[in-house]
């Protein structure tokens, strides 16, 4: 499980927790700008070069999923969305096989889905790009579709890959509530320079359950080395007993 290709990096980096109380921030133009604060913020601390926020962490994640549907059809097809501030991608180095990431200046709402999702939306095999789905429904709003990443193991090492469909923070969908930051190589992380961080742009928040992303892929592994673990146990035994 440990040798299967994520689709993403997490060498150097850390996770946090930053739970904003609902109501907090009604409008979804002051969310926004309290999380691209946030990781402008924490972009200052010593030795780090990526920052970003996410509604869920890969292989650290809760259940749910949502439904997408192309334009024109009316089958649900299910994805884990996953809503990410600017800097995701370079952070965790998910590869585009087409398209491009958006950007801010998308002249309407766009996202980026993986390939097993693009295929899922697409099974005739045409190219996602361009093509608009609708979001939950099949009268929900439209998003346009403008890259389409690799694929990504989010859920589990041992599952296949999960279709996802990368949604911009702006948009208002599924508010981040993770902090991803890497580190410059040999850098290590300083837990109260991000606390720091976070108090300086808001001092009523705090940080929580900071972790490497390293110990995520460990612990996503925990019950299989548990059973290996018993498996050899038993195993010793059974040979102790024959001897």
């Amino acid at each position: 499980a440990l040798s299967v290709d994520t689709g993403f990096d997490f060498s150097q980096s850390v996770a946090a927790d930053v739970n904003v109380p609902q109501g907090r921030f009604e409008a979804v133009a002051d969310r926004t700008a309290f999380f691209d604060r946030l990781a402008d913020r924490v972009r200052m601390a010593p030795g780090v070069t990526h920052v970003c926020l996410t509604n869920e962490v890969p292989l650290d994640r809760g259940p749910g999923s949502m439904s997408f549907v192309p334009e024109g059809e009316r089958r649900l097809r299910s994805a884990l969305p996953t809503t990410v501030s600017p800097g995701c991608a370079d952070l965790l180095q998910v590869p585009l096989v087409e398209g491009r990431w958006f950007t801010r200046a998308e002249p309407a709402p766009s996202v980026v889905v993986s390939l097993a999702m693009a295929r899922l939306l697409f099974p005739d095999g045409r190219s996602a790009v361009g093509q608009r789905i609708h979001f939950g429904l099949p009268d929900g709003p439209l998003m346009t579709v403008v890259g389409v990443s690799a694929d990504v193991r989010l859920a589990s090492l041992e599952a296949a890959a999960s279709p996802v469909v990368w949604m911009p923070h702006d948009l208002g969908y599924f508010t981040p509530k993770r902090l991803l930051v890497r580190y410059a190589a040999g850098g290590i992380a300083d837990e109260l320079a991000l606390r720091t961080a976070l108090r300086d742009v808001d001092p009523e928040l705090a940080l929580a359950n900071l972790r490497s992303l390293d110990d995520i892929v460990a612990r996503s592994t925990a019950s299989r080395r548990f059973a290996l673990f018993l498996l050899g146990g038993f195993a010793l035994t059974a040979l102790v007993g024959v001897a």
